[in-house]
């Protein structure tokens, strides 16, 4: 149906953009003049309005455009999204194995400290039994030997215990470091996962944000498209009116040069031969009864098609059926159709007079041989075209 409207509008700019010549009587002039410039306007707002209808459906097209772009971002989003949720459920697993570790090396650590205060112990232990009763430096305890062989004994004892105390002293240092290691390494961890995961956590809240304000712009989008789909609306309606407006003052001023009078549609100077009448018939194609709305006239092929009356031209193309066609508007609701026809003589929105060569005779559309279809309209209802032109 748009198509058809299409055609039809292009057809009435033609009408506009040609000079109508201005027959009939003399003081028709004036009215005619006025018709023409009436239709100048009209051209000039169909014009607009289908700029405007244009506009609208680009608008649409491109606003349609951004939501397939928008929608493609939200599933490069969700897809990201699902990236980071994966990252999110294996970040938290390392973290919860992580714990596992530091229990496993807080249980090592209190082992590890237990030992320094065992071996602390020990040192004690050991200084309170050589050092009972006060005080007692190692010179002491060498210098009250009975002999040289209990000097040596004790020298060697002392000797033993200062090396076990050392030996003691170091482990308790390795021990400490270990500890201190451990912790420092467990306390990176923590603060490594800790920022990873509040990384993860932003990225997935920045795309949830990206993905809602996709959704609020496709809303938007569409909201754009109601808008222009109203204009394009409003406008097509426009349009339609100035149609029906245009078709109305071209029907007056072809009345203003329409006499009453028709014509034989092809010349006089030869007999042609009736091959079908206006009413029922026997299809030539099915071989069943059927409606004839016309008159077909046998001619041979290249014969000129007259117009019947004075006019305006308002279809000048194939139609289906009919092959070639031109229908002319002549006022007063009557409406002539030439079909068949082998080529096209005359344009939409010409004016013709009666007479006047529009084509010639030809076989095309659903035709059995050259011949020349004629109809009559009177307000659209086909009428028996003997009543204006006598061809029985």
């Amino acid at each position: 149906m748009k198509k058809s409207l299409v055609v039809m509008i292009s057809f009435l700019f033609i009408f506009s953009s040609i000079i109508l010549p201005e027959q009939g009587q003399a003081d028709n002039s004036a009215e005619i003049k006025a018709i023409n410039a009436q239709l100048k306007e009209l051209q000039a707002k169909e014009a607009q309005a289908k700029a405007n209808r244009q506009a609208a459906l680009n608008q649409i097209n491109n606003l349609n455009s951004q939501i397939a772009n928008t929608e493609q971002d939200i599933q490069e989003i969700e897809l990201q999204i699902a990236t980071k949720n994966k990252e999110v459920e294996v970040l938290e697993g390392t973290i919860a194995q992580t714990k596992e570790e530091l229990e496993a090396a807080k249980l090592e650590l209190d082992n590890a400290i237990q030992r320094v205060e065992d071996r602390n112990e020990l040192l004690k232990s050991r200084l309170h039994i050589m050092y009972t009763n006060g005080s007692v430096s190692y010179l002491d305890v060498l210098l009250s030997s009975t002999s040289f062989t209990d000097f040596l004994d004790r020298f060697q004892a002392l000797n033993s215990i200062l090396n076990k105390d050392k030996e003691l002293l170091e482990a308790r240092k390795h021990d400490q470091a270990v500890i201190e290691k451990a912790k420092g390494e467990v306390e990176t961890r923590i603060v490594a996962l800790n920022d990873n995961l509040d990384q993860l956590e932003q990225l997935r809240s920045e795309l949830y944000t990206q993905e809602k304000e996709k959704a609020v712009a496709i809303t938007s989008y569409k909201g754009q498209i109601e808008i222009h789909e109203e204009i394009s609306k409003e406008e097509e309606e426009a349009m339609t009116n100035m149609i029906a407006e245009r078709s109305k003052l071209l029907a007056k001023k072809a009345s203003l040069t329409y006499d009453g009078k028709f014509g034989y549609p092809l010349p006089t100077d030869r007999q042609y031969r009736v091959t079908s009448y206006y009413g029922t018939r026997t299809d030539p194609f099915t071989g069943r009864t059927s409606s004839h709305t016309g008159v077909d006239v046998a001619a041979p092929g290249g014969t000129n098609i007259l117009a019947s009356a004075g006019g305006v031209v308002i279809v000048a193309e194939y139609m289906s059926s009919y092959g070639n066609a031109v229908v002319i508007e002549h006022g007063d609701g009557i409406k002539t159709l030439y079909a068949h026809m082998r080529q096209i003589n005359v344009s939409v929105g010409q004016n013709v007079n009666r007479g006047a060569k529009i084509g010639e005779v030809g076989t095309t559309g659903r035709s059995t041989g050259n011949h020349l279809h004629f109809e009559v309209r009177k307000w659209d209802s086909r009428v028996d075209p003997n009543k204006y032109v006598k061809f029985y």
